[in-house]
C-alpha cells in the first residue's frame, strides 16, 4: 500500500467494473464508491503504528481524531464513527433534554438522537459495550492487517435487497453493505415482458408499452415499460361536465374529468317543496331538513298538523325559554323566542386564565388580568411574558444562536436546553490541483488547519521566477520550495548568473506602526532581489608584482598578496616592511611617502671621552649622513661621585679636557674613601685618586683600654704618627672589678654540685622557653585537629609522651643526682604549666 499512485490505479479500476456491471444504477455506484472511501480510510490509518495516520475520522462530540486503538460507536443510520465515551455522555445529555421538554412532550423522555443524522434510538439503543461494526465481537483487538475496529469475520448484516435472508458477504467493514451480488429471476417492471435473470436488487425495462390499466379510466398506460405507479392518464376529452352537471369544460385531460363549480345544487328534495342547498355534488340530496313534527322555537309546546311545506312563523309560547346556554351552566331566561339564545348575563366570580386575579363579570365574558408570565419556556433560557398566561408555555419561538463545538457557526435550531447538535457543516479540503479531496467536518480547524490529502500528481503550481518551468516535485499545499537552480542571468562584466535562483525572495519589510490598526511591522514580500556580483575566476597580479593568482570577477583587481613589499626605504639603510602595496613610483623612490623610513634613528655620536660620551638618542627619523649635534642636558656625576651634574651635551662633547675637568668638578668636598684609613677625603672635589696618607684626617677613632671599660675619642692623624703614644692603660677600677670576678670563679669552682644545678636548671629552662616558642604553631594545628577526635585522650597521650622526652633527654645528659633529677622535675613542672595554659588560651 505504500505506492499511492498504484493504489489509486486500483480503486479506479474497481469503480468502473462496478459501474459497468451496474449500468444507470447511479444509486449502487455511489454505494460502492462509499465503500471504497471507508476502505482507503482504513489503509491510511494502517500506515501509522498506532493507527492514527492521515485516513483517520473526527468525532463530532470533541472534534478529536479517532484512531484505531479507541473504542467508538458507528451509527446504524449514517454509518458515523464516534468515541463511545462521548456517545454515552452525548447519549445523556439527550436524556437531560427531553426530561426538562417532557411537558411539552412527554412521549420522547426515553430516547435520543444521533449527533449526525439525528436518527431516532429507543433507551434500549444505549450502547453498553465497544464492538467490531458487525457488532458480533466485543473489544475487537487492533491488528494493522485488519480494517481498524474490524473482527475480520465475514460481514453477515441483512441486505435491504428484498431477498429472502441475502446477506453481507465482505469481511467486518465501516459504512454502508455493498449492493447484493447474488443472481436472481426478475421479472420487468410491467409484467409484462417475462421474466430475467440479474443481480439481486437489480430491474430491468423490456422497453414495450406499460399498457397496465390507468385509475378512474378505461384507458391503458401508453408509456414504454417504467419502474413506479404509472402516470395521470394524458388523453384529452371534447367535453367534460361538473359534479352537478350544470356546466362544460372543453378540452379536459382525462385525469382531470372529475371537476366540481362554484353553484349551490337547488334540486328539489324529497319533499318536492324546498331546494338542495349544497354546492356543485354528484350524490344525491338526501331529505329535506324541515320534515317531521313541528314545535315552538324552545321546544316545549308541540304544534301538530303542520308540514315542512307549510310556510307559516312559529308561534311562540309564553313559557321561559330554559335553553342551556353557550356557558353550558345557566339556561336562558328569556321567553320563548326564535333565532339563537342570547349570550349568558349572569353575573359570577370568575378567575383571570392565570388565576393570580378574580373578578364578577358577566358568565359569557372573560376574565384576564395584566400579569405577564414569569415560568421558564422549554428552552430555559427565556421566560414566557404572555399577559394572564393559562399554563402550559408555547415552545421557545427564538433562534438558539448559541456558538457550537465548531467556532465558526451558530445554532440555527429554535431555542432549546442543553447542548446544541453538532455543527453539520462539511469542509472539502483539496489539494492545490484539485485533484485529490477530503471533506472534514466543521470545527476541526480548532486544533489547526487539516492536512491537504496527498495528491500523486506532479505540482502544476507555474514558475515565479524566469525559469520557463520549476523542478519537478509533487503536489503540495503551501508555497514551492524555492528554486534551486542557476539563474543564468546576463551580468555586466559578461559572465553568467551561476549563483542559486533569486527572482522570488521572500523578504522581510520592516513599517512604520503607529498603532494596531496598522497591521503587523513586519511583513514578508516576494520580491526580485539583483543577482550577486560575478565570482567567476579572474587571473590578478598583486600590487608589488610579486605573483598571479586567481580571484572573484567581482574583485579582480589588484591587491595586497600578503607578503613584505621590499623596496628601498629612503634612509638607504631598511627595507619596506609593510604588506604588499600599490608603488606610485619606481621601487626605492624618496617620492613614495610609504617608502620614508619612520624608524629612530640607530647611529651613535661622535664623543670626545668615555665620560663625555652624550647617550641621548637622534632625535630625526633614520636618515643619510651623521647625526645633528644633540641640544639637550645630561645628568652626569661629579669627579667623587657625591653630586649630579646637569651639563650640556654640546659642551661635554666639544670640551678639551681641561675644560671637561672643570666642568665636572662639584662645589663640594670630596666624600671617596681614603685607601690608607678608610676615612673621607674632604679636599675639594677633584679628578683621580685621593691622597692615602691620613697626615690631615680629622676623624675621630675611639681607643679602649685592655679590660675594654676605658674609651676615648683620638684625631686619626695622630694615630697615624705614632700608634703606642695614644694607648690607654686601665685604671684601680679596674683592677678592683678584675679581684672581684677571680674571687667569684673561685667560690664556684669550690661548690661544683651547686653551681652545676644551678646551670643545669637555667639551661633547662632556655630549652624549655625555646621548644615552647618552636612548637607554638605546631600546638595550634595539633589543637584543631584535637578538636574533630576525643580531645581527653589525645591531650593525656600528648602530654604524656612529652614528660618522658624532657626526662630522657634530661637523664642522658646529666647523670642521676638527686639535685639534678629535683632540676629536671621542675623544669617539666614548668613545660607543663605552660602548655596548660598555652592550650586554655
Amino acid at each position: 500500500w505504500n505506492d499511492a499512485n498504484r493504489l489509486d490505479r486500483i480503486m479506479q479500476s474497481l469503480t468502473a467494473d462496478y459501474r459497468r456491471s451496474f449500468g444507470g444504477n447511479e444509486e449502487a455506484v455511489e454505494s460502492f464508491g462509499g465503500a471504497l472511501d471507508a476502505v482507503r480510510a482504513s489503509i491510511d490509518e494502517e500506515q501509522s503504528p498506532d493507527g492514527s495516520g492521515g485516513g483517520q475520522t473526527t468525532c463530532l462530540v470533541c472534534i478529536e481524531d479517532v484512531t484505531a486503538r479507541q473504542p467508538i460507536w458507528s451509527c446504524p443510520a449514517c454509518f458515523v464513527s464516534l468515541h463511545l465515551p462521548c456517545t454515552l455522555s452525548w447519549i445523556r445529555s439527550c436524556s437531560v433534554i427531553t426530561h426538562a421538554g417532557a411537558a411539552a412532550n412527554a412521549a420522547s423522555s426515553s430516547g435520543w438522537t444521533c449527533p449526525n443524522c439525528r436518527a431516532s434510538f429507543k433507551a434500549a439503543d444505549v450502547p453498553k459495550r465497544y464492538t467490531c461494526y458487525c457488532g458480533r465481537v466485543e473489544d475487537p483487538e487492533f491488528d494493522p492487517w485488519l480494517v481498524p475496529h474490524s473482527c475480520g469475520s465475514r460481514c453477515d448484516r441483512t441486505l435491504n435487497c428484498g431477498g429472502d435472508g441475502h446477506t453481507c458477504l465482505l469481511l467486518c467493514h465501516p459504512g454502508r453493505c455493498p449492493p447484493c451480488p447474488r443472481t436472481v429471476t426478475v421479472a420487468c417492471h410491467c409484467g409484462g415482458g417475462g421474466v430475467g435473470k440479474l443481480r439481486c436488487g437489480q430491474t430491468w425495462s423490456c422497453e414495450r408499452p406499460c399498457s397496465r390499466p390507468l385509475a378512474g379510466c378505461e384507458h391503458r398506460c401508453p408509456v414504454v415499460c417504467h419502474p413506479g405507479p404509472c402516470q395521470p392518464c394524458s388523453v384529452r376529452l371534447n367535453t367534460v361536465t361538473c359534479r352537478c352537471g350544470s356546466q362544460q369544460r372543453p378540452a379536459v385531460l382525462c385525469s382531470e374529468r372529475d371537476w366540481q363549480c362554484d353553484r349551490v345544487c337547488n334540486r328539489d328534495l324529497g319533499c318536492g317543496y324546498h331546494r338542495c342547498q349544497r354546492v356543485c355534488h354528484s350524490d344525491p340530496c338526501g331529505s329535506c331538513p324541515a320534515a317531521g313534527g313541528r314545535t315552538c322555537p324552545c321546544g316545549k309546546l308541540p304544534l301538530p298538523g303542520l308540514s315542512c311545506s307549510d310556510d307559516v312563523v312559529l308561534s311562540t309560547c309564553s313559557d321561559t325559554c330554559g335553553r342551556s346556554l353557550a356557558c353550558g351552566v345557566h339556561a336562558c331566561p328569556d321567553q320563548c323566542h326564535l333565532g339563537p339564545c342570547p349570550p349568558c348575563r349572569e353575573m359570577v366570580r370568575k378567575a383571570c386564565r392565570c388565576g393570580k386575579t378574580t373578578r364578577e363579570v358577566q358568565c359569557h365574558k372573560q376574565v384576564t388580568c395584566d400579569v405577564k408570565c414569569g415560568r421558564d419556556r422549554g428552552c430555559g433560557r427565556h421566560q414566557c411574558k404572555r399577559r394572564c398566561c393559562p399554563g402550559g408555555c408555547p415552545p421557545c419561538d427564538a433562534v438558539c444562536g448559541r456558538p457550537l463545538n465548531c467556532g465558526q457557526h451558530k445554532c440555527q435550531s429554535p431555542c432549546h436546553s442543553g447542548p446544541c447538535y453538532p455543527c453539520t457543516e462539511r469542509q472539502v479540503i483539496t489539494c492545490p490541483c484539485g485533484f485529490a479531496r477530503v471533506a472534514h467536518p466543521c470545527g476541526s480547524r480548532r486544533r489547526g488547519p487539516p492536512r491537504p490529502p496527498r495528491c500523486p500528481r506532479p505540482c502544476q503550481a507555474p514558475p515565479d521566477c524566469r525559469h520557463p518551468a520549476r523542478e519537478p516535485h509533487p503536489c503540495h499545499s503551501g508555497a514551492c520550495p524555492p528554486c534551486r537552480l542557476p539563474c543564468g542571468a546576463e551580468l555586466p562584466c559578461g559572465h553568467a548568473c551561476q549563483s542559486p535562483c533569486h527572482a522570488a525572495k521572500l523578504v522581510t519589510i520592516k513599517r512604520e506602526v503607529r498603532g494596531p490598526w496598522d497591521g503587523p511591522a513586519e511583513v514578508q514580500e516576494l520580491r526580485c532581489l539583483p543577482c550577486p556580483p560575478c565570482r567567476a575566476p579572474v587571473p590578478v597580479r598583486c600590487l608589488g608584482g610579486h605573483e598571479v593568482a586567481n580571484a572573484p570577477c567581482c574583485k579582480a583587481k589588484p591587491r595586497s598578496c600578503g607578503r613584505a613589499c621590499g623596496a628601498e626605504m629612503n634612509c638607504g639603510r631598511h627595507r619596506c616592511e609593510l604588506d604588499c602595496h600599490e608603488l606610485v613610483t619606481a621601487a626605492g623612490s624618496e617620492a613614495d611617502p610609504r617608502h620614508r623610513c619612520e624608524r629612530p634613528c640607530q647611529q651613535s655620536r661622535p664623543q670626545a671621552s668615555a665620560a663625555a660620551a652624550c647617550r641621548h638618542p637622534c632625535p630625526l627619523t633614520c636618515h643619510r649622513g651623521p647625526c645633528p649635534p644633540c641640544k639637550l642636558s645630561a645628568s652626569i656625576r661629579c669627579h667623587c661621585g657625591a653630586s649630579k651634574l646637569r651639563r650640556a651635551c654640546r659642551e661635554l662633547a666639544n670640551a678639551a679636557e681641561d675644560k671637561l675637568a672643570d666642568l665636572l668638578r662639584c662645589p663640594n668636598a670630596c666624600q671617596r674613601r681614603r685607601p690608607g684609613c678608610g676615612h673621607p677625603c674632604g679636599a675639594p672635589c677633584h679628578p683621580g685618586p685621593c691622597d692615602s696618607l691620613p697626615a690631615d684626617c680629622e676623624a675621630p677613632v675611639e681607643l679602649r683600654c685592655p679590660c675594654r671599660r676605658i674609651q676615648r675619642l683620638v684625631p686619626c692623624r695622630k694615630i697615624g704618627k705614632d700608634s703606642s703614644s695614644v694607648s690607654i692603660s686601665c685604671d684601680d677600677r679596674c683592677r678592683q672589678e678584675a679581684d672581684l670576678s677571680a674571687a667569684r670563679r673561685r667560690r664556684q669552682a669550690a661548690s661544683p654540685t651547686d653551681a652545676a644545678a644551678a646551670a643545669a636548671a637555667e639551661a633547662a629552662t632556655r630549652q624549655a622557653e625555646a621548644a615552647l616558642l618552636r612548637r607554638l604553631p605546631q600546638q595550634q594545628q595539633q589543637q584543631r585537629r584535637r578538636r574533630k577526635r576525643t580531645a581527653d585522650e589525645d591531650e593525656e597521650s600528648g602530654r604524656m609522651s612529652l614528660m618522658i622526652g624532657l626526662l630522657g633527654g634530661l637523664q642522658r645528659r646529666w647523670k642521676p643526682l638527686t639535685i639534678a633529677a629535683l632540676a629536671a622535675l621542675l623544669a617539666a613542672a614548668l613545660v607543663w604549666a605552660a602548655l596548660s595554659e598555652e592550650e586554655s588560651v
